[in-house]
């Protein structure tokens, strides 16, 4: 097997695995970390900029600075799905890793406790 064809298939399975992820966080996203949530991402986000703006946004990188409601979670869980599958596919493979990991680790980063394990590390250390 040539050196192309490892990587291709490496990728494409990177692609199945985030798709696993973004899914299992469509489905749990809103009860986790949602408006109504265990652990609400907009207060999280406000504690964290209420220590400051520029050290909360270095802090806690993350997209959700600008947008933390429930749709704003939701649809970048779909966007990550849709990119997931773009991986799988080959399209723009770089453009989507990046992708991938900046909405990632957004949610990571809004996660708290729910997104604070081994495995979604090393998802991230995956993809970069």
């Amino acid at each position: 097997m040539g050196r192309a064809r490892v990587r291709d298939l490496f990728l494409r399975l990177l692609g199945v695995i985030f798709l696993a992820a973004f899914l299992s966080l469509l489905v749990q996203v809103r009860l986790l970390v949602g408006r109504e949530g265990l652990l609400p991402a907009a207060a999280y986000l406000d504690a964290v900029r209420a220590q400051g703006v520029f050290t909360g946004v270095f802090t806690v990188p993350t997209l959700f600075w600008l947008d933390a409601s429930d749709r704003a979670l939701v649809g970048l869980a779909v966007a990550g799905a849709i990119l997931s599958f773009g991986l799988i596919l080959d399209v723009a493979p770089r453009w989507c890793l990046l992708a991938l990991w900046i909405l990632y680790v957004s949610f990571v980063n809004v996660g708290q406790d729910f997104l604070s394990f081994q495995w979604d590390n090393l998802l991230l250390e995956a993809a970069f």
